[in-house]
C-alpha cells in the first residue's frame, strides 16, 4: 500500500481527490483512510501533498477504528 501511495503522489498531480479516488480511500478531516490487509485493517495517514510526504498516524483493526478515538488527531 505504501508503494501505491508513493507512486500516486509522484506520478499523479498529487491532488487529494485524485489520490483518494484512485486508491479507494476516504478523505476524513485532515486524514486519509485506507483499507489494507484484505480490508482487515484501516491505515490512517496525514498527507502533505505539496511535499509528497505521507505520515502514518494509525493502523487499526475495524473494532479499534469504530471507536473513533483517531478522529481527534484528524480534527474531525
Amino acid at each position: 500500500m505504501a508503494n501505491k501511495i508513493e507512486d500516486e503522489l509522484v506520478h499523479a498531480s498529487a491532488q487529494p481527490r485524485q489520490l483518494t479516488a484512485k486508491l479507494h480511500a476516504a478523505h476524513i478531516g485532515n486524514c486519509v483512510v485506507f483499507n489494507v490487509g484484505g480490508n482487515k485493517f484501516r491505515l490512517i495517514a496525514k498527507i502533505a501533498f505539496r511535499r509528497q510526504i505521507v505520515y502514518v498516524r494509525f493502523i487499526l483493526t475495524h473494532k479499534e477504528y469504530d471507536k473513533e478515538a483517531w478522529k481527534n488527531d484528524c480534527k474531525c
